[in-house]
């Protein structure tokens, strides 16, 4: 990897002449969110960007809308997993060689409920397995600044087995230009889909464990 510290280098490779003319589409917060064949499907918008390594929503642009696809899985014991699909482009693959299912998980099913905040899905337990939050996060002023605020940002609380919480990087910036994480985001490359991000929040101290 680059060391550059600069995420729209090091991981999105803004700076390469090649990627001149890409363009970054970064998730907004979810217009619906449905619930079918006991999967949850939460319809989002992409926000086109401007200003290559520092990014600012391009408003000329229309915004783009794609399903986010959850559903859990379990065991015996009770809720282990969720996947999350995404398709950009086509339809989202339901089976891989990457991905062999141990024979003791289930489908769970999920139903969606609205909350003050956004809505959640539970599972027929009753368990909380994912929380979707819309309503915008405070914010304050900066020393008198002309600092733009924060783009609008898609906020997920995903809770696998019900009780450990994993969220995805909806506010990682240096400050609104100089972006550290996004939660979703994809650069298309003369109009088409071309590579794909996603980030987690991590506490200090946390690490993740995995294959990839």
């Amino acid at each position: 990897m680059k060391q550059g510290n600069d995420f729209m280098v090091d991981l999105l490779d803004f700076d390469l002449p090649e990627a001149r003319a890409d363009v970054l589409w970064r998730a907004c917060k979810p217009v619906s969110a449905t619930h079918l064949a006991g999967e949850v499907v939460l319809s989002v918008p992409f926000q086109a960007q401007k200003g290559g390594v520092r990014p600012e929503a391009d408003l000329d642009v229309p915004q783009r809308t794609f399903d986010l696809r959850i559903r859990a899985y379990g065991d015996a014991q009770g809720g282990a997993i969720l996947r999350l699909s995404m398709a950009f482009a086509g339809d989202s693959v339901d089976s891989s060689p990457m991905l062999a299912f141990d024979p003791t998980l289930e489908p769970q099913p999920l139903a969606v409920e609205q909350t003050a905040e956004g809505w959640r899905a539970v599972d027929e337990n009753g368990h909380c397995r994912l929380l979707v939050r819309t309503v915008d996060a405070p914010t304050r002023p900066w020393g008198g600044t002309a600092m733009a605020k924060p783009q609008e940002t898609l906020e997920l609380t995903l809770l696998p087995d019900g009780q450990t919480a994993v969220q995805l990087a909806a506010h990682d910036h240096f400050f609104p230009q100089k972006v550290e994480a996004l939660p979703i985001a994809f650069v298309a490359r003369a109009g088409k889909p071309h590579r794909v991000v996603f980030g987690f929040h991590a506490e200090p101290g946390e690490r993740f464990a995995g294959t990839g």
